[in-house]
């Protein structure tokens, strides 16, 4: 019952901030959470005592979701490279291995140059 309670409670603080907010970034939103949390006596004593590390671990692990991004997206465009690179060697017009890996004409020439 109290896990239900907990989920609600995340829910109501979501859409709060959403609802008062709309696009705010990330330490602003932490702050603002913590704070709703605790005007709404929502673990109020724990985050009264723990609010600022509660935010700084929040904040830790928003960033390493989006350096997890980042790193994510960095190894997509190094697979465009090479792909990119296999498919000039093998002779295929610069056009199409654009149009295949989705990148750009610049580095699709770029790629070809160092061939």
């Amino acid at each position: 019952m109290a896990e239900n309670t907990d989920q609600n409670d995340n829910t109501v603080v979501k859409d709060e901030m959403e609802h008062e907010t709309g696009i705010i970034y990330k330490e602003e939103a932490v702050k603002k959470a913590v704070e709703y949390c605790v005007e709404n006596d929502i673990l109020k004593d724990f985050l009264g005592k723990n609010g600022a590390k509660v935010a700084n671990m929040l904040m830790e692990e928003l960033y390493w979701d989006d350096r997890q991004a980042l790193r994510l997206d960095e190894g997509k465009m190094d697979s465009k490279r090479a792909i990119a690179q296999n498919a000039l060697m093998e002779g295929l017009p610069i056009d199409v291995v654009q149009r295949i890996t989705g990148l750009d004409m610049e580095t699709v020439k770029s790629i070809q140059k160092k061939l």
